[in-house]
């Protein structure tokens, strides 16, 4: 129920105080149509009526469970503004909308607000169409958990299942008005029990969550909504009675409202008044004539009533000036940044600060692929599930048992000061980019938080987290028969990491040293962009979607380029578990120490689209959290948690100017799973190591689980970062990493294996390694050009090796086999073959079916077996598989291309069809040729390509994403590529303008220096312009 407090009986003076603080409150009145984001249950009340409902046309639904619930017309203080309708996932399952409503009452309109309920109540009769056509609900019911939709009034896709369709009469449309009573407005009273109960009193919540109200079960507007409404607060074109809505025109009306004649009777007068949302009074009494609830205040109340009226204008003027002042705080921080867009679409930010940088390229991020920063988020928090169903609850649950929102807003208040005010820019751009763009729907985050950056805060793919298997966490916690990821075939599997190359001054043809960065990921994991301010901060380059800074660059004088690591540096510890008093408890030498455990509750999208939860009891020891049970022992994860630090090391080294520099931010030692390899202006090459390295005892195996009960099995410190292996200034004059082990990086000059203990390195040789070694081995004459030539070389190391292998079992196989004369053809092809992909390369194509058969066959076994796949493929008992593996490969090239002779370029292609995060392809439709293959056999350059559900063809999905050669001279100097294009949204010209160069090879010239955007600027503006 809503009571009026009045000013009759105060004196003109007091009068004239309230209507002048009434009237500040409208100018500051950013809440007046969803006080959920203030102080619950107040409202404010306009002088001047709201303009008709436009006409719009409904957006699709975005998936099953979803609710509409209509825009409205909101107020600003100065003006009306149209929030656009949208589709809700409501609270709970049942829970139905009641829109709100502008009312006509005492000489102004009153807006009530909407809330979430197990009943459609009073809506003022206003005909918001689909399916609110002014009283009830006409557009969908809720059965057996699941929500049922009306086609005949909703934009249903063929996504949804649970429809019917049952047309709602058309009737005649008096007119559109948005407010009930009043001079033009709907006339229509309280129906039903459940109009008549809504019409009695204000939703409210409480502190914990979505609480029902009184009796009538209402809900405040979920988090979604009220973003909603932001949103369309910032947009111009919504503003007025002219305003537009946010989706075109419809060509036919919506719904019309049925009518009844009622008055609402006579009323104060005032302009503006303040309205609170009392509790339900004990003496209500109906008025018969209007058919209207009133609330009747008791005399105490009554006496209150100038009391309570200035608390309400105060707690709203608080909050209305709070969120304004927000507003305009967002405002200014946009005008102090400047994005100029290139003719390529790459985003060249400048702020006066770098907060304001951060600020200006979280919100360019958001621009050109918001899909892929919100998701990565959904990852880092652990709420992926919320938005892709139960298949990815074990997921989410992985990650939270290290993401604690509320341990990260602690490390958030603790952190640096400098630190604090990046990530508060950072979340500013983001939630600045929501409330100028509202068309866009965010799946789960509606606002961001600065403290969820402190989630994400190393850029390379997957993470440490992502090494515990979810099958047995699954089982462990609960599931022995979890929904997982389909299990692809292994050679579907593209080899992850990276290239990385530094030269020497020496070895260059112009003196200046030169460096590759080559990161092979998933195609659109970054984007490209440079950020710059007036506080010294100058760095472009590769940043992983969400986060704000440059992960893999350069800026005006030296360049990181990051590979991932063979470093063990994620280890388990198997606990001795014994039960007391029915808690547990583990070994620790001759302790026994309790099991702590937290509570965790992993919240999912289930299948009819409603949310539920899923609540798990984690535990932990001192090692690490509990991921799985083995052989009896709970296995502990132990790794690195330093997100402050993390975070820290990976901005500050984007501000380093030389070695030096760098090596003090790398001092934070909060960098655990990248090598990096490194160039600067002074000539300086390196080699580095990640330099959170645990020391350990050299005696245990740490690639397997070590005794949890043992002392001596614990991390004792980090490790100095000068007794890490790595290659400064070698005097051959390269460095290099392709994700293979340290004591190849520098030719001779390499560290020695003898000289360090054996948890540095997991991972070994690799093709690309020995390609890499082989290529830069003598070589000099070093320039950019060569530098990109030599990214690009051809060369397949690992089918150099297998071919003769295989000709010789061609060769050993008896006269009357009969794969002499089958293979025949094939053989001989190979036989003459240069080892080296290209477009037009029949051999190349013949090759890499017959590996990937091989591959698929024989992984599995050399696991088993203890040896790499490489070495078990060539091992002098396989003959008969390597034979019946080209037999395959044949067969399947005569079945999908007709001939056993296909070029490489017409099976292997690029294409991207939309912005899916996950990939689909389709052989008809347009794509382009790409030459390099799988870095799997050595190739430098990396397309992890292959047959997809309904293809023949191999399409590419990652590898390459991002290459660039940057030259340190006096003026640094870059080339670069990216997969694809900037841009995510399929209508721009920069979502696929760069997929002619990627498959070429063809870098482009970077525009680092403001004078080299001269005559490539496609726009310059201020985000939200």
């Amino acid at each position: 129920m809503q009571t009026p407090i009045t000013t009759s009986g105060f004196s003109p003076l007091r009068n004239w105080l309230l209507r002048s603080a009434a009237a500040l409150l409208l100018a500051l009145g950013a809440i007046v149509a969803f006080p959920g984001r203030a102080q619950a249950g107040v409202f404010v009340s306009v002088g001047i009526a709201p303009p008709p409902l436009p006409v719009y046309v409904q957006p699709p639904i975005p998936g099953p469970g979803y609710i509409w619930t209509p825009g409205y017309w909101a107020w600003d203080g100065y003006q009306y503004y149209w929030v656009p309708g949208t589709w809700i996932l409501p609270p709970y399952v049942g829970a139905l909308w009641t829109p709100g409503y502008w009312g006509w009452s005492g000489g102004v309109y009153i807006f009530h607000t909407g809330y979430w309920g197990r009943r459609v109540g009073y809506y003022g009769g206003i005909n918001y169409g689909y399916g609110y056509g002014g009283h009830g609900y006409d557009g969908g019911y809720w059965r057996g958990g699941g929500f049922y939709y009306n086609r005949s009034v909703n934009h249903i896709t063929n996504r949804i299942t649970n429809v019917y369709n049952r047309p709602v009469p058309a009737g005649r449309v008096v007119n559109r008005a948005s407010f009930n009573g009043g001079p033009g407005g709907v006339r229509y009273a309280p129906r039903t029990n459940a109009e008549l109960r809504s019409a009695n009193y204000a939703p409210r919540t409480r502190a914990a969550g979505y609480r029902p109200v009184g009796n009538g079960g209402g809900y405040r507007p979920t988090h979604y909504q009220p973003q909603n409404y932001y949103r369309a607060q910032a947009y111009r074109p919504m503003r007025g009675g002219n305003a537009r809505p946010a989706y075109r025109p419809a060509a036919r009306p919506a719904q019309p409202a049925s009518s009844r004649a009622c008055s609402l009777g006579a009323g104060h007068a005032l302009p503006c008044r303040i309205v609170v949302a009392a509790a339900r009074c004990p003496d209500i009494r109906l008025n018969d004539a209007i058919r209207m609830p009133t609330c009747h205040p008791t005399s105490s109340l009554r006496r209150a009533r100038p009391w309570l009226a200035l608390l309400a204008l105060g707690l709203a003027v608080t909050a209305s000036a709070q969120t304004a002042a927000g507003h305009a705080r967002l405002q200014r921080e946009a005008q102090a940044v400047t994005i100029t867009r290139d003719d390529w679409g790459i985003a060249h930010v400048h702020g006066k600060t770098d907060a304001d940088a951060v600020f200006g390229m979280a919100y360019a991020q958001a621009e050109d692929d918001f899909n892929r920063v919100e998701s990565n988020y959904l990852t880092a928090l652990g709420w992926t599930a919320q938005a892709e169903g139960e298949s990815a609850i074990w997921q989410d649950l992985r990650q939270q048992l290290w993401t604690d929102p509320a341990a990260l807003k602690k490390l958030y208040a603790q952190s640096p000061a400098w630190l604090q005010k990046l990530m508060d820019a950072w979340a500013d751009g983001l939630n600045w980019y929501l409330a100028t763009h509202p068309a866009v729907h965010p799946k789960v985050i509606a606002h961001f938080e600065p403290w969820m950056a402190l989630s994400f805060t190393e850029g390379s793919i997957g993470g440490d987290i992502e090494r515990v298997s979810l099958k047995g966490l699954a089982a462990f916690y609960g599931d022995a028969h979890p929904q997982l990821a389909q299990i692809n075939p292994p050679s579907w599997a593209e080899p992850t990491g990276s290239n990385g190359i530094a030269i020497a001054p020496k070895l260059t043809t112009d003196g200046h040293a030169l460096l590759l960065i080559n990161p092979h990921t998933s195609f659109y994991f970054r984007s490209e962009l440079q950020m710059a301010s007036d506080e010294g901060l100058d760095a472009y380059g590769a940043v992983t979607w969400g986060q704000f800074f440059v992960y893999q660059g350069f800026n005006q004088h030296i360049g990181w380029m990051h590979t991932s690591t063979g470093l063990d540096a994620v280890d388990q510890f198997a606990e001795t578990i014994v039960r007391k008093d029915g808690k547990p408890y583990y070994r620790y030498g001759k302790e026994l120490r309790p099991v702590t455990e937290r509570a965790i509750a992993v919240r999912y999208r289930a299948a009819d689209g409603t949310l539920k939860t899923r609540s798990f009891t984690a535990y932990f020891t001192h090692h690490g959290p509990i991921v799985k049970n083995e052989n009896g022992k709970w296995i502990a994860e132990a790794l690195m948690d330093k997100p402050v630090a993390a975070l820290e090391q990976s901005w500050l080294r984007t501000k380093a100017h030389d070695y030096a520099s760098y090596m003090k931010v790398a001092e934070l030692k909060a960098n655990s799973s990248n090598n990096t390899l490194f160039a600067d202006d002074k000539g300086e090459i390196a080699f580095l190591m990640p330099q959170f390295v645990p020391e350990r005892d050299n005696r245990f195996d740490y690639t397997r689980p070590v005794d949890g009960s043992d002392p001596a099995t614990d991390w004792h410190g980090l490790t100095p970062l000068n007794e890490l292996p790595q290659a400064v200034n070698p005097p051959n004059g390269w460095a290099m990493n392709t994700n293979d082990w340290p004591y190849s990086a520098a030719g001779k000059y390499s560290p020695k294996q003898a000289d360090f203990p054996r948890y540095m390195d997991t991972f070994g040789e690799n093709p690309r390694g020995i390609h890499a070694t082989r290529m830069l081995t003598g070589a000099s004459g070093f320039s950019m050009p060569k530098l990109i030539t030599d990214a690009f070389d051809s060369y397949l190391p690992e089918f150099a090796k297998l071919v003769p292998i295989l000709a010789r079992d061609y060769d050993a196989l008896p006269a009357n086999d009969p794969l002499k004369a089958k293979l025949a053809g094939p053989v001989e092809l190979l036989r003459h073959w240069d080892d080296r992909w290209g477009i037009a390369s029949m051999p190349t194509s013949l090759a890499v079916f017959w590996g990937d058969t091989l591959w698929d066959e024989n992984v599995a076994r050399a696991k088993a077996a203890g040896i790499s796949p490489y070495d078990y493929i060539a091992r002098d008992g396989g003959a008969q598989e390597r034979l019946h593996a080209l037999d395959e490969a044949v067969d399947r090239l005569v079945q999908d291309f007709g001939s056993w002779g296909v070029a490489w370029g017409e099976i292997n292609r690029f294409q991207r069809l939309d912005d899916a995060i996950k990939p689909h392809f389709d052989d008809g439709k347009p794509s382009i040729p790409v030459p390099f293959v799988s870095s799997r056999w050595g190739s430098l350059a990396s397309f992890g390509a292959h047959r997809w559900p309904g293809t023949k063809k191999y399409y590419g999905s990652s590898g390459n994403s991002f290459v660039a050669v940057v030259e340190f001279g006096p003026r640094v100097s870059a080339r670069a590529v990216t997969a694809g294009g900037e841009s995510g949204d399929p209508a721009s010209k920069h979502f696929d303008d760069e997929a002619g160069r990627y498959a070429s090879g063809n870098l482009r010239t970077v525009y680092f220096w403001p004078d080299q955007l001269k005559g490539h600027t496609e726009r310059v503006y201020h985000p939200g312009g």
